[in-house]
């Protein structure tokens, strides 16, 4: 007998789901070899070849992540609406200008071209998201 471990079998995802196992790995196997280790279920063919590896945990519902503390990391790789407080990832900067050294506030997704008010300098150009700043100009973000 084949059987399939993939999620989109919710026959046998419910299984595991009342085994208390957790799935890692995907895989087939014709059911031949289980050994349990610690903890860990091994699903082979008679050559030894292990096809799925499992964990038993404490009960089906404990998640690998925590959903309401994800790291910094995590939510800085999130798009902007799936994050836990959805946010944009544009931002408004000071940019000094090389020339007179004017500073002026720019949206960092400007999509007009920004000039400094003194000495009439292009700041920036749009692109087709962010802004290009002029070579030589520095700029910092603006903290609430």
């Amino acid at each position: 007998m084949v059987v399939s471990i993939f999620l989109a079998n919710l026959e046998w995802k419910g299984h595991l789901a009342n085994l208390g196992l957790r799935h890692l790995q995907s895989g087939v196997f014709d059911g031949t070899a289980m050994v349990e280790n610690g903890g860990w279920v091994y699903f082979a063919d008679p050559r030894g070849n292990t096809f799925a590896e499992f964990r038993q945990t404490e009960s089906a519902s404990e998640l690998a992540v925590d959903l309401l503390n994800p790291s910094a990391e995590s939510e800085k790789r999130a798009h902007k609406l799936k994050r836990v407080v959805p946010r944009p990832n544009s931002y408004f900067m000071d940019v000094k200008c090389s020339g007179c050294f004017n500073i002026t506030v720019v949206f960092s997704n400007s999509q007009s071209v920004v000039t400094c008010p003194g000495c009439s300098t292009v700041l920036c150009q749009p692109t087709g998201g962010r802004a290009r700043l002029t070579e030589g100009c520095s700029f910092r973000k603006k903290i609430n």
